[in-house]
């Protein structure tokens, strides 16, 4: 756990305790512990209205002061015996299946930056694995990268990279997927195959 996590915790009356443990969860992939931040935002929350809505001093007003310095305690005792598990969690390696899910979702990112920023794409070198320097984001720019990196697309051998490379040169480059399938009539299998992995930077 980091200093920050503590920081939190002990904030009193835990008002922080839901918010972490859900960051918690979401960054070391554990549903449970969402569960529990939804848990304490019930209790630690809940007792705030309680005690703010109730007349000062009142038994509803202590009710409610009650439950929220309970919900603090809870979560941070809570806190002190998970402490050990995330700091595991985070340190372990990645499982083959969450690196698949990553790799999926940066390409999907890739894609929709080249959309938005298509310049600042540009910039950063994203879909050029070809230079050592660029953050490709594991997609591959089919307007401007060498031919041998068109080769490694699914369903494009050595005559169909030359192709989109002449094709290219020609038209100054492709807009879109389907303006590539258009322009070398490629079969519409061929075209899905290629969707998750190209983008198409201007030249």
């Amino acid at each position: 756990m980091t200093w920050l996590w503590w920081a939190g915790m002990l904030i009193p009356f835990g008002f922080l305790t839901p918010i972490l443990f859900a960051a918690a969860a979401i960054r070391v992939r554990k549903p449970a512990w969402g569960g529990w931040a939804a848990l304490y935002a019930v209790v630690v929350y809940s007792g705030l209205v309680v005690t703010e809505a109730a007349p000062d001093e009142s038994d509803l007003s202590n009710f409610g002061a009650l439950v929220m310095v309970v919900g603090w305690l809870a979560g941070i005792g809570h806190g002190f015996v998970a402490r050990r598990e995330y700091a595991s969690r985070l340190e372990a390696p990645a499982s083959p299946l969450d690196q698949a899910r990553d790799t999926i979702s940066r390409r999907k990112d890739a894609q929709q930056l080249a959309l938005r920023e298509p310049q600042a794409a540009l910039e950063m070198g994203l879909g050029r694995p070809d230079l050592p320097t660029a953050n490709h984001m594991g997609v591959i720019d089919v307007n401007h990268v060498p031919i041998a990196v068109l080769e490694r697309l699914p369903g494009v051998d050595h005559a169909l990279a030359h192709e989109i490379a002449t094709a290219r040169k020609e038209i100054d480059g492709f807009g879109s997927l389907e303006d590539l399938g258009e322009v070398l009539r490629l079969e519409v299998g061929v075209v899905e195959d290629l969707r998750p992995y190209v983008v198409f930077l201007p030249r």
